[in-house]
């Protein structure tokens, strides 16, 4: 019986240590609109405590966030450790598993500091803008990738962590087994 714990112990504990893997968060890269930023490059992310589909964009959710413009080697960036940085989510920002969305009349997102202003505005004329140091641009109406809703950012997916009470019921598994081999090898 020893014998066949130790081979099965460590695999279920392993088994009910995956299936008990809970979200903790979800990353969401920034969309590149090339064509709408005038040469510039925009890049960055918001990591987002999950949320059920379809829910509201909220600054409450973020976890961590970046943005960089970039245009000729000369970058800008701002993000959660600045200071000066500002995420200000307007309106019906809808937030999928997949994608964070601005449907058109429906809210605006600014992305600013002292070196940074990124705006998606679908309030009233569609516009995209940013500016950065010399790096600027102004699409009126920007052609977003032909999307619509627009898409600010795509996710990476989920970054799975394991329930507490899962290490727990690990963590006795293995003391289990553990002590069951010293016994073995005592006797």
């Amino acid at each position: 019986m020893v014998q066949w714990l130790l081979r099965v112990s460590p695999f279920a504990f392993l088994l009910a240590l995956a299936s008990q893997a809970e979200a903790a968060s979800v990353t969401y890269q920034l969309v590149n609109y090339a064509a709408d930023q005038g040469g510039a490059t925009v890049s960055g992310y918001f990591t987002m405590r999950p949320e059920p589909n379809d829910a509201d964009f909220s600054v409450d959710d973020v976890l961590d966030w970046s943005v960089t413009i970039s245009q000729g080697g000369v970058s800008y960036t701002t993000g959660m450790s600045d200071p000066g940085g500002l995420l200000t989510p307007v309106g019906d920002i809808r937030r999928t598993g997949d994608e964070l969305t601005i449907a058109a009349g429906q809210g605006w997102m600014w992305i600013q500091s002292d070196g940074i202003s990124l705006s998606y505005s679908r309030l009233g004329a569609d516009e995209y803008s940013g500016l950065a140091g010399q790096i600027q641009w102004d699409a009126k109406p920007p052609s977003m990738g032909g999307t619509e809703p627009w898409v600010i950012a795509r996710s990476l997916g989920a970054t799975p962590v394991p329930e507490p009470s899962s290490l727990v019921l690990c963590a006795s598994g293995m003391a289990i087994v553990g002590v069951l081999a010293l016994r073995r090898r005592s006797s």
